[in-house]
């Protein structure tokens, strides 16, 4: 995943955020309204009530929305490999994300 300020990808995008899958073929979302929300989620059981699920261990969940009840995009900031600062599974890595983001729509 790839999630970038939109001038950093075309400068007509002013007033988007931009993601991609592959890094070549991007898409766009508003910025107007959006807020950024975050938690570090710690998982030390790889079973949940005896049902085995994917563990993904410690990680980040960062979450674009309009509102509380509108999200736009909801990601884990250690999968958005075109920033490198955002990477590490740490609670840091999540605040740096946020930063950026916070930065991104102001």
């Amino acid at each position: 995943m790839h999630i970038d300020n939109g001038v950093n990808v075309n400068p007509a995008w002013v007033n988007s955020i931009a993601v991609s899958a592959d890094g070549a073929n991007w898409s766009t979302i508003n910025k107007s309204g959006l807020d950024v929300k975050s938690r570090f989620v710690k998982q030390n059981s790889a079973t949940n009530g005896g049902h085995p699920f994917v563990n993904k261990g410690s990680h980040g969940q960062i979450t674009l929305a309009n509102g509380e009840d509108t999200p736009k995009l909801s990601f884990d900031p250690n999968d958005v490999v075109n920033q490198a600062t955002w990477q590490g599974n740490t609670e840091a890595a999540v605040q740096v994300a946020v930063s950026d983001l916070t930065d991104w729509l102001n």
